[in-house]
């Protein structure tokens, strides 16, 4: 998508005034950090998606074990 985006930059680069091609430039700079935000974004939302099911799933396997179960033992500061 990059290669794509700096070929039509390429070609309106010829046909556009200076200030207009920098303009160009800069928008298209933006357009690739806020793509490069959006993907971190995403993949923090899929780690985040992640650890719910997985805290779900602990939860439900919990409340299946016998509540006289021990399971955790406090051992003070360490």
């Amino acid at each position: 998508m990059i290669t794509t985006q700096l070929k039509l930059h390429e070609i309106w680069n010829n046909n556009l005034p200076s200030s207009s091609s920098q303009m160009l430039g800069q928008f298209q700079m933006k357009m690739i950090d806020i793509q490069t935000s959006l993907r971190k974004s995403t993949t923090q939302v899929e780690g985040l998606k992640r650890d719910i099911h997985r805290s779900k799933l602990t939860d439900k396997e919990i409340n299946t074990i016998d509540e006289n179960t021990p399971m955790f033992i406090s051992v003070g500061r360490m």
